[in-house]
């Protein structure tokens, strides 16, 4: 079990608009608290921000295709052998996979600049 960390001492902070705005904003792309980002920051470390919301179906599509070529690539190696049109397919599927995550990843920061 993890130990409680007792946190008793409250601090008051005065921010203007803008630096509110700007703390408010970096917060959102984290996903954390307030509270939370603040304790990271104070610790020196900067907090990552949240992955966009198809990430972890994308890398199980990414791992799948993987899984195959890896597959392919047993039995050719076995069989002295490879199945091309199999591996191609695998291939290209990966290469669109690959193609998608990078385009949905610049469309996800491009609207997290614009919040």
């Amino acid at each position: 079990m993890k130990n409680k960390i007792k946190r008793n001492h409250e601090i008051k902070l005065r921010l203007s608009d803008d630096e509110l705005d700007d703390l408010n904003n970096a917060v959102l792309k984290t996903g954390l608290s307030r509270e939370a980002y603040l304790r990271l920051i104070i610790q020196k470390i900067v907090p990552a921000e949240k992955p966009y919301p198809d990430l972890k179906e994308t890398i199980d599509q990414l791992r799948r295709i993987g899984n195959n070529l890896n597959q392919i690539a047993v039995v050719a190696h076995k069989t002295g052998s490879i199945d091309v049109m199999k591996y191609k397919k695998n291939f290209d599927e990966l290469q669109k996979q690959i193609q998608y995550v990078l385009r949905v990843n610049d469309e996800y920061r491009k609207e997290e600049v614009n919040i």
